[in-house]
């Protein structure tokens, strides 16, 4: 498409912003569709350092072990930066690494270092 001028169309009913560009060469229309997310993790951070204080975060059983909460914000932010999900199935040592980098330590709930044991 011969330079790209997105006009403005408006907001859709979700507050996502709505453009489109025509190419008069090729006769085609390209519509983008942008969208802004913010996320407040401090409610998310204060509640792991209430947690960390109070809590061995054992199950009564001592089974599991409640080791970390992590707000959405940041998942999104670690599938930005490594381009996969940390949080997803397949990717249990990646988490265990971010979790104990101290970078993150306002997400772990209790203190020590985290292994994954598979299965």
């Amino acid at each position: 498409m011969a330079e790209n001028k997105f006009l403005p169309l408006g907001y859709d009913h979700e507050g996502v912003l709505e453009e489109i560009a025509f190419d008069w060469d090729t006769h085609q229309a390209t519509i983008k569709r942008t969208f802004n997310s913010t996320f407040h993790a401090n409610e998310v951070l204060e509640r792991n350092k209430v947690f960390d204080s109070y809590s061995d975060g054992y199950t009564p059983s001592r089974d599991m072990q409640h080791v970390a909460s992590i707000p959405i914000g940041v998942i999104d932010l670690w599938i930005q930066k490594y381009g996969v999900d940390p949080t997803a199935r397949g990717n249990e040592i990646l988490l265990m690494r971010l979790l104990n980098d101290p970078e993150w330590r306002e997400l772990r709930t209790g203190p020590g270092h985290l292994k994954f044991k598979g299965r």
